[in-house]
């Protein structure tokens, strides 16, 4: 069995193995995946050595923390991993909620029934982390992110949703934190400006930040990073392939440099990579 270097976050007593499995891809998004195949993609990250599992309420609404809880559950696992999920949604029936319209939009495949419906507020956080810890069977979770809280998601309504942060969700958050309920609390989103903000109003622990560092792009390194580093806010790279060629290796069109910098790292695509939760310190 691979042993992973393990890495501490912000001042928190939580420490991820430096790689991490994220179930997006494993809860019906673009293809439809079996809980046979999900856990077989959990056992298979956890005999590679892998010990950081990351879910949250929209992923298939619902279903990866259902089947991630179930997974860890049935195999003996929990007292082993550590897990994060997030808040900033909560989960009503399908009947009878409208489907939200944003600039991320995805029609997952086979989702359980249910929509999302955004809230930061005090009540919102504590009612999403309640409903998580349901459905993953878990009486206390390892990281606690608020999902999706910026610009690059909510728009012109992102002050509207921040305020919220702002007026009582992080009271939530630094309670349940308080109180031993979570052991680590951040943001888990799309853009790095808004961690930053958050990390001069709040003291948080860490982010999941996707689609921004990646095995390409190292523009957060010049000035974001330093930052949260001199804050002692740790950060998780998600998607460092981003989804695209260094993921599919495909053909289409690409800027030249861009392709140069590829051509060595798509050479290395047998290899087992390490670099997709990093905690920088």
């Amino acid at each position: 069995m691979t042993e992973l270097e393990l890495r501490p976050l912000g001042k928190s007593k939580v420490q991820v193995t430096s790689l991490g499995l994220g179930t997006v891809p494993l809860s019906g998004f673009n293809a439809d995946v079996s809980y046979d195949e999900f856990e077989a993609t959990i056992l298979a990250g956890y005999s590679s050595g892998i010990r950081y599992f990351d879910c949250a309420p929209m992923y298939g609404f619902g279903k990866s923390e259902h089947y991630l809880g179930h997974a860890l559950r049935a195999n003996k696992l929990r007292q082993n991993v550590v897990v994060s999920t997030k808040v900033g949604r909560i989960l009503k029936p399908a009947s009878r909620t409208k489907k939200l319209e944003t600039v991320y939009g995805i029609d997952w495949i086979d989702p359980l029934p249910f929509l999302d419906s955004y809230d930061y507020t005090y009540d919102g956080v504590m009612r999403a982390f309640e409903d998580s810890q349901q459905r993953l069977g878990l009486d206390y979770i390892d990281i606690l992110l608020v999902h999706d809280v910026g610009r690059a998601w909510h728009g012109d309504q992102s002050e509207f949703y921040w305020d919220q942060l702002r007026a009582s969700g992080y009271k939530a958050l630094d309670e349940l934190r308080s109180s031993g309920a979570v052991s680590a609390i951040g943001l888990g989103v799309n853009e790095t400006d808004s961690v930053v903000g958050v990390a001069r109003e709040f003291q948080i622990d860490c982010s999941l930040i996707a689609g921004r560092y990646t095995l390409l792009n190292h523009a957060p390194l010049e000035a974001a990073f330093d930052e949260l580093l001199k804050r002692n806010v740790s950060v998780i790279a998600g998607g460092i392939f981003n989804s695209g060629i260094l993921a599919t290796a495909s053909a289409a069109p690409l800027p030249p440099m861009t392709m140069a910098r590829s051509r060595p790292l798509l050479s290395r695509r047998s290899r087992p990579s390490r670099a997709s939760a990093l905690n920088i310190q």
